[in-house]
């Protein structure tokens, strides 16, 4: 297995097998959320943090397997999902993932980058540790 699949076969034994986006259907797939990927920064990534499992239909492939729009890349899923992952994680966990994206991507994605990093400063939970979740 590759690194995308070992690292998808990781986050069901973490997280289980259902879509993080529409919570309905099994997860077949991990989509990389913050940062999308290219042959120079794979491995950066490529990580728990970034990724989500999702099923077909949210990855962006209709009932046929056809192109359609993809779920995973709005907004509001990106936001949301970093709440989850400040929640599993810890802020602390994730602002070291952003750091650790190297300079090259976060210019070549700086809207990328800005847009994550915004998100994790927008929580109003972010200094829970992984596993302490407030009440909202």
């Amino acid at each position: 297995m590759g690194r995308l699949g070992d690292l998808k076969a990781e986050l069901i034994r973490e997280r289980g097998y259902f879509c993080e986006v529409c919570h309905e259907r099994r997860a077949v797939q991990c989509s990389h959320v913050f940062f999308n990927t290219d042959k120079d920064f794979l491995t950066a990534v490529t990580v728990r943090e970034n990724c989500a499992l999702v099923c077909l239909i949210c990855h962006g492939f209709d009932e046929a397997g056809h192109p359609d729009h993809r779920r995973v890349d709005t907004p509001d899923f990106r936001e949301e999902f970093m709440a989850v992952q400040v929640l599993r994680y810890g802020r602390e966990a994730m602002l070291a993932f952003l750091d650790g994206i190297p300079p090259q991507k976060k210019r070549a994605r700086g809207s990328e980058y800005a847009e994550a990093f915004r998100y994790l400063l927008a929580i109003p939970f972010a200094d829970n540790k992984k596993g302490q979740a407030s009440e909202r």
